[in-house]
């Protein structure tokens, strides 16, 4: 083969690899977040199930197994049976299901590791390229350059800028993590490990998702080395032992990727995009927080509550930031811890808010003296509405009360304990606990 073919087969093989890349293109921040989110949850509801269904394959195997020898079998010690010859062939076979079943045990939790640290790097490619579509000034510091001939290959200018970023992703995907960081950091003029707890968690369990890829969970020296150099001493871990992804390995590492990703994920939209703060603030604020309250994650939306406050400098709105407050506020209530809740609640002033959040502050203190005359004054056509009045977790305290149910009752002309399943579709929440429904 010659040169010029050479580079036209590489030609051929960037330009498909670039059409393949802006095919999956992230259509924004907000859609690429929501959907990292989705997913790696979707692993967490489904790792209980799926270890579930294989103990209980492995204890049917071992039942299957048990009663073969002692159907068909004589016991000749502890540990020993004798069986007719011809029955041989068939007890392997069940002792191979078992072995098989007790080796998906150890190997099906590894996946599902290695499964959320995979989603983590489609998440990063997917912010990566995002930036590049909003800031392709940027890629005048990359140092790859295209023939000619590659740029007519592509049909067009687009076609070569998307070829390069895609490049410029790999070059940053290849890199370990810690390395990653500090290619996201210089891109994007960011310190995105200042005050991350959880950095040494994160690099531990992408180091452990390497182990299970490699070795089959086999410690190595890397593994030993990279995790201390990032905080989390490994050294009294012996090389050569194996580690494994229990239940709660598992919880732990989901945890850790979904507030990394979180917080990643919008740092860097609002350091892109800040036109686009007033969204960001609405899914921060409104929608996730919710979500986790509404889920009982209070640990998770206490965390992710404080560094928005630390973080977030300043806010698209008023109502947006009054709305992290409010969620706030209620996750430390629920959480257990009344007097931060309250705290929160007493750093703001409410006297000329909406009827909306002084509705909420009422709630959230107990207040049943306003919160009925506020529910009143709302009416039944603004929020929270019907769905919100019987489920956000906002009015978990006062919703059992006479006075509640007899307010609903008169605003609505229905009992606040019935639900037509004949209506033609939920209402949306919205306003402090806006948009839709830890640890």
């Amino acid at each position: 083969m010659s040169d010029q073919s050479a580079t036209s087969s590489h030609s051929l093989t960037a330009k498909k690899a670039a059409e393949i890349a802006v095919s999956s293109t992230p259509t924004g921040f907000l859609s690429h977040i929501k959907g990292f989110i989705t997913r790696i949850d979707s692993l967490a509801e489904t790792f209980p199930f799926t270890t579930i269904v294989i103990d209980a394959s492995g204890q049917v195997a071992a039942d299957e197994r048990n009663n073969f020898l002692r159907d068909h079998g004589t016991s000749v010690d502890e540990n020993s049976f004798a069986l007719p010859s011809e029955r041989l062939a068939a007890y392997h076979r069940l002792h191979e299901k078992l072995i098989k079943v007790q080796i998906a045990s150890e190997t099906v939790p590894r996946t599902f590791v290695v499964a959320l640290v995979s989603e983590f790097d489609t998440f990063v490619s997917g912010l990566l390229r995002l930036f590049y579509e909003a800031h392709p000034d940027a890629l005048r510091a990359s140092d790859r350059s295209l023939t000619l001939g590659e740029i007519l290959e592509f049909g067009s200018i687009e076609g070569a800028k998307d070829y390069v970023i895609e490049k410029e992703i790999e070059a940053v995907l290849r890199k370990s993590h810690s390395d990653q960081f500090d290619a996201l950091e210089k891109r994007l003029k960011l310190q995105l490990r200042r005050d991350l707890d959880i950095w040494n968690d994160f690099i531990e369990i992408t180091e452990r998702r390497n182990l299970f890829v490699h070795t089959g969970g086999i410690v190595t020296r890397q593994y030993v080395d990279v995790c201390t150099r990032a905080g989390d001493d490994r050294s009294d871990v012996p090389l050569g032992s194996r580690l494994e992804a229990s239940h709660d390995y598992f919880l732990h590492a989901h945890r850790v990727i979904f507030e990394l990703g979180v917080k990643l994920g919008h740092v860097v939209w609002r350091k892109v995009l800040p036109e686009e703060m007033d969204s960001a603030d609405t899914h921060f604020a409104g929608e996730l927080m919710y979500d986790l309250v509404f889920n009982k994650r209070y640990a998770m939306a206490i965390k992710l509550g404080e560094f928005a406050i630390k973080t977030f400098k300043r806010f698209g709105s008023d109502y947006n930031r009054r709305m992290l407050v409010v969620n706030r506020s209620q996750a430390h209530k629920w959480d257990g811890d009344a007097a931060t809740s309250e705290r929160i609640l007493d750093d703001e002033d409410w006297s000329a808010t909406s009827a909306e959040f002084r509705l909420a502050v009422a709630a959230l203190r107990d207040d049943l003296s306003s919160v009925i005359p506020l529910m009143e004054e709302i009416g039944a056509t603004e929020q929270p509405g019907k769905v919100g009045y019987r489920e956000w977790p906002l009015f978990a305290s006062v919703r059992n009360s006479d006075e509640y149910q007899e307010a609903f009752q008169k605003i609505f002309g229905e009992p606040l304990s019935v639900v037509s399943v004949s209506e033609d579709a939920p209402e949306e929440p919205s306003g402090a606990e806006s948009a839709n429904a830890d640890d």
